[in-house]
């Protein structure tokens, strides 16, 4: 697309650090960095499904620390800073943003494989250019997370989301639901899904709440040779806007193979197809997208 030029750059690089203080005490720090074009997933690093939209930046980092006040009852306390910056005027003026997540949770371990927990969760999100976008969100929530196997485990987590920003105030159910299984020591699955309000998709409209869900499978066929795919799908019903009600539905699959050149290096190729539906043809889009790269770990 002319608009944006004809050469993109991507990269991206992640810093993960764990440390326990004692039996007891265990704090790590989580971070993510990418710049890139055009995020591929409807619901990836919580960015917009708009056509097209140039260069973007996209940081994340996570800090917790938990602790074991008995062998059954622990807390875990964490802080998770996120923002997203897009070089086109147009774009950022809607959609450049900055979110703190606070969370408190208890946990309670009723067997080996099992432990219910109970949660407060505050977010703030602040939008840089369109200060009437900025909203905030307590979350009361409870759930489980339970092993059924070395292979196969899971986490839930039900409640109410409070939402509120300048001229709207909201509580709506929020439920998330997430199963990693080991189908084989080659395979690997991940499943994960959301349902509550979402400050991606906002634009000119004050709230917008729906349902993320996906599915990744990772299979290496060779100590050198990988393959990987998945599928996603949103939903998102916009409300306070210049269409009374505005929804949006977003299906992305994915494809991709990988080789492991050296140790450290590995080449990878990648197909994705996108497309969105909507009550609004102007947000309409299908989108394939092919790409050919290298990761290199130091």
């Amino acid at each position: 697309m002319p608009t944006y030029g004809s050469t993109f750059y991507n990269g991206r690089a992640t810093f993960n650090v764990e440390h326990r203080f004692s039996e007891r005490l265990r704090v790590s720090n989580n971070f993510y960095l990418t710049y890139g074009t055009n995020p591929s997933s409807a619901f990836g690093y919580g960015a917009t499904s708009a056509l097209w939209n140039g260069q973007f930046l996209y940081g994340y980092n996570n800090l917790n620390a938990s602790y074991a006040w008995s062998p059954r009852f622990s807390t875990t306390t964490s802080y998770t800073f996120d923002g997203i910056e897009y070089e086109n005027s147009a774009v950022a003026t809607s959609q450049n943003r900055y979110s703190h997540l606070i969370a408190q949770q208890f946990a309670y371990k009723t067997s080996q494989r099992t432990s219910l927990t109970a949660e407060y969760r505050y977010r703030m999100t602040d939008y840089t250019k369109s200060a009437f976008q900025n909203y905030h969100s307590h979350f009361a929530l409870v759930g489980v997370d339970h092993a059924w196997s070395e292979n196969l485990s899971g986490s839930a987590r039900v409640g109410a989301e409070f939402y509120q920003n300048a001229t709207v105030s909201k509580t709506q159910p929020y439920a998330e639901a997430a199963v990693n299984y080991a189908v084989a020591r080659q395979t690997q699955l991940r499943w994960f899904s959301m349902l509550g309000f979402n400050g991606t998709l906002l634009g000119s409209y004050t709230s917008s709440y729906g349902v993320n869900t996906g599915v990744q499978v990772d299979h290496q066929v060779t100590k050198r040779f990988s393959v990987n795919g998945g599928a996603s799908y949103a939903h998102s019903e916009l409300s306070g806007g210049p269409i009374a009600r505005q929804t949006q539905d977003s299906v992305f699959l994915n494809a991709g193979i990988g080789y492991q050149l050296m140790d450290n290096v590995n080449l990878n190729a990648n197909y994705s197809f996108s497309t969105q539906l909507s009550n609004n043809p102007q947000v309409e889009f299908n989108r394939n997208r092919f790409s050919l790269g290298a990761t290199a770990t130091f």
